[in-house]
């Protein structure tokens, strides 16, 4: 991988990481059942979007 695509990748681990942790702390502090479930599912997705990125570096 360039320089540039490297660190295109680092923003989007940043971008990612930032997402799935506001969705879980959202998540924990919502009182209403529905948002609960739909920020667990935002954070889960964010969380997979990690993963596969971490995948492309190995």
């Amino acid at each position: 991988m360039t320089q540039k695509e490297l660190l295109y990748l680092e923003d989007l681990l940043s971008a990612e990481k930032l997402a799935q942790r506001t969705c879980a702390d959202y998540s924990t502090k919502s009182q209403d059942q529905q948002l609960k479930t739909h920020f667990n599912t935002l954070a889960n997705y964010h969380q997979q979007n990690l993963t596969k990125l971490f995948g492309l570096l190995n």
